[in-house]
């Protein structure tokens, strides 16, 4: 909590104490789930976008994504009535775009394999002609992504969560590699 107050030092007084009202209710909200893994997750989430200046709204919303959807006893209520109508507002929709970006994402990602049955080529008639080269098919895909997404900010807390999996895999390989995690 300190240290994420710390890398957020960009935002306003108010914004950063709302921000630590928003850590006190993930901690609380995934402590009680038994879910100590996906806080810490979602806590370094948190610190990259800090660590980018990303605005409070941001590293809130990644902070609290998933909440409903793991059904922790966090109500859309109980949201609004610790963080306030308009914060928590703007929290559900870039957190709500974080799904449908990873939902784009997968089925990109089948796509671009072939390995969905078809969807590869629905994916491909919107992008334009099957002969492209791969730069071109990425930009398209990018272009599919930002299309379907209410709030481009869902793409940041998205690719942070990659970056910190990434980091967290590395961590492993190299753990195991020294013989650490045996």
């Amino acid at each position: 909590k300190h240290e994420l107050a710390r890398m957020a030092k960009h935002l306003a007084p108010s914004a950063l104490a709302h921000l630590m009202i928003t850590t006190e209710l993930a901690y609380g909200a995934w402590t009680a789930a038994g879910k100590l893994g996906t806080l810490r997750h979602h806590l370094a989430v948190s610190r990259v976008l800090a660590a980018i200046k990303a605005d409070g709204e941001v590293i809130e919303a990644a902070m609290l994504a998933g909440l409903r959807e793991a059904e922790v006893g966090v109500a859309a209520q109980d949201l609004t009535a610790i963080l306030g109508e308009e914060a928590a507002a703007a929290i559900d929709e870039i957190g709500g775009g974080v799904s449908t970006v990873w939902r784009l994402s997968a089925r990109l990602e089948r796509a671009a394999e072939g390995a969905d049955g078809g969807a590869g080529a629905g994916v491909a008639e919107e992008g334009g002609e099957l002969g492209a080269s791969r730069a071109e098919q990425l930009e398209r895909q990018c272009q599919i992504m930002l299309a379907g997404c209410d709030d481009p900010r869902s793409i940041a807390i998205a690719l942070a969560s990659r970056l910190v999996s990434m980091r967290e895999l590395y961590g492993a390989m190299v753990g195991q590699q020294l013989g650490v995690n045996e």
